[in-house]
């Protein structure tokens, strides 16, 4: 009943990043008790991550309600047919790979260091 109360109260942010090496685009979506929407994005230089991170902070004091994305860019990701230990082994080492699995069908996996390395990227400088 509180989750309802807050849908009508708040809208639903949902903020998406995208990085390569000189851009990062924000794409933020905001939808409101009605499901209607609002689209913005914006394109910064990479290099230029305060700025970044007020963009990104204004959408976030909206609403309670939301949730950040970040592309994963790194080479050594992947999807593998398989959700077994043994089996996705023919795909990636899982030492050095986060593996997560789907309905039990198929895994997507990514390197613990690239995802370390994204994570340091944004987290707030103190």
């Amino acid at each position: 009943m509180l989750s309802k109360f807050k849908t009508y109260l708040y809208n639903n942010i949902y903020i998406n990043i995208v990085q390569s090496s000189k851009d990062t685009c924000i794409y933020v979506e905001e939808i409101d008790y009605k499901g209607l929407s609002n689209n913005y994005e914006e394109i910064f230089n990479t290099s230029n991550k305060s700025e970044i991170y007020e963009y990104i902070k204004t959408f976030i004091s909206r609403s309670p309600i939301n949730y950040v994305s970040i592309l994963d860019p790194s080479l050594t990701q992947g999807a593998a047919p398989t959700c077994s230990h043994h089996e996705i082994k023919k795909y990636c080492t899982l030492e050095e790979f986060e593996q997560i699995c789907v309905d039990d069908k198929w895994s997507y996996y990514t390197s613990k260091l690239d995802l370390l390395d994204i994570q340091g990227r944004y987290k707030k400088q103190a």
